[in-house]
């Protein structure tokens, strides 16, 4: 997990009230997130032409829920990857015979062993083309609104979850009030 530079930490700083206990950061390429033990800074840096930045805070204490989806990373297509390896095993296997041919035959083995390793190669490479996992975070009202939502890399789920605690942890309803009771 990033952390924040220098630089933006001593953004962040400006930000932190006397007495707010900062829980946890991440960085992304363009935003830095903080959690504190009251809420939610993301500073969104922009670097084109002069560098400006960006704080937005969420109060957790008005958040009503959050919603976490975590899309895990797939893995590789295995029939691609059977498909390929068999490919090029076959391809790899015609061009050794090259050597017990003659005349056209060898020409038709050349093709035919670099044809399979070409088509191979590519299904073994497309095998692995897959996407990247992500974790979506929404936090939303007491009616159900959003209030901010984002999308991190599948990494940071750890660091979704400590906005959940967190979040849960100050929320209103978690203050009971005591009530006496007379019998």
């Amino acid at each position: 997990m990033e952390t924040p530079s220098q630089k933006h930490q001593e953004t962040i700083r400006a930000h932190i009230a006397d007495g707010e206990t900062a829980i946890d950061a991440c960085t992304t390429e363009q935003e830095t997130y903080l959690v504190t033990a009251r809420r939610l800074l993301v500073l969104t840096h922009s670097d084109r032409g002069n560098e400006t930045t960006t704080v937005e805070s969420t109060f957790f204490d008005a958040i009503g829920g959050i919603e976490i989806h975590h899309r895990r990373s797939s893995g590789p297509d295995e029939l691609s990857l059977v498909f390929g390896i068999l490919a090029l095993i076959v391809g790899l296997l015609s061009l050794a015979l090259l050597g017990r041919v003659d005349g056209g035959e060898a020409a038709i083995i050349v093709l035919f062993g670099l044809g399979g390793a070409v088509i191979g190669i590519l299904a073994i490479l497309d095998a692995y083309d897959t996407d990247e996992g992500s974790v979506s975070v929404d936090l939303l009202t007491t009616e159900g609104d959003s209030v901010r939502n984002f999308t991190l890399h599948e990494d940071y789920l750890e660091f979704a979850e400590t906005i959940s605690k967190t979040a849960a942890d100050t929320h209103p309803s978690r203050v009971r009030k005591k009530r006496t009771v007379s019998g």
